[in-house]
């Protein structure tokens, strides 16, 4: 008797648990606002991720949760996915504004047939994801880890965090996470673009940006600068107005994917940055 009753109370300690994590009756609102669906949450962690549903095995946790970030106490979806490649995700997304703080993608699968990367190289692959880096910034240290060599970098920009990890006998990225305060992150895991506050008066912005002297034709190659490959025959751009301000807006179509744009006409700052696929 003592025995199945010990067996019911692991069997209900483990649906409790499964229930924490799979919550199936989420809260709708936070201080009176309301809250974005789960299923709005997952789509924006797929779309970030390049992924599609069934490209993933199985979700390993969707759940809300709160935390103080900048004072403030926030209400976040933690995604967590497994894809069938045996990659694992993960994502903190802010459920009313939609914005991505934190995301971590690891992988323990090395490319057999990478090749060895020196340290150069590495910082290369790094400037290569993260385009609002500079090569200046980056400090890579070599360490050993079950065995095997891998080049790490720690870098601190601004209000963003970094952490990458490559392998070093097959340029294998292994760990990738990114965590930004401000919850600005935006592109995709491939290509992650930091945006600015458009409000902020100490907001960093595009190289060929002063006031008031920011063309279409500089929108036009700034956003050419982030898509390595891409051309004037692969963009479409056009001066609009959005939420009482005049932007600058349009797309990339380059290398099955689409990146989509817009910039603050008054100052050069980058408001917006998403990849897709081309054929979505």
């Amino acid at each position: 008797m003592k025995k199945a009753l010990n067996v019911l109370l692991l069997l209900i300690f483990c649906i409790i648990s499964t229930m924490q994590i799979f919550a199936t009756n989420l809260p709708t609102t936070f201080n009176n606002q309301t809250l974005i669906t789960l299923a709005d949450a997952k789509n924006i962690a797929l779309k970030h991720s390049l992924l599609s549903e069934k490209e993933v095995n199985y979700f390993k946790k969707e759940k809300i949760d709160y935390e103080t970030i900048n004072n403030t106490r926030t209400c976040l979806y933690e995604i967590e996915f497994i894809s069938n490649k045996g990659v694992e995700y993960q994502y903190k997304i802010d459920a009313i504004n939609k914005n991505i703080y934190e995301f971590e993608k690891e992988n323990k699968i090395y490319n057999t047939n990478g090749k060895a990367m020196d340290i150069n190289a590495c910082k290369k692959a790094i400037l290569y994801i993260a385009k609002d880096l500079v090569e200046n910034n980056i400090n890579v240290y070599e360490d050993i880890d079950d065995r095997r060599s891998e080049f790490k970098s720690k870098i601190y920009n601004a209000n963003t965090e970094y952490e990458f990890t490559f392998d070093k006998a097959t340029s294998t990225l292994n760990k990738l996470k990114v965590k930004n305060n401000d919850g600005l992150i935006s592109g995709s895991v491939e290509n992650i673009i930091i945006l600015k506050k458009s409000n902020d008066a100490n907001a960093t912005t595009s190289n060929n940006a002063t006031s008031n002297n920011f063309s279409i034709d500089d929108a036009k190659q700034e956003a050419l600068k982030k898509v390595p490959g891409a051309n004037n025959s692969n963009i479409v751009i056009k001066e609009d107005y959005d939420d009482g301000i005049r932007v600058y807006e349009g797309k990339i179509i380059y290398n099955n994917k689409e990146y989509e744009f817009k910039f603050d006409k008054a100052n050069g700052t980058l408001l917006k940055w998403e990849v897709e696929s081309a054929y979505d």
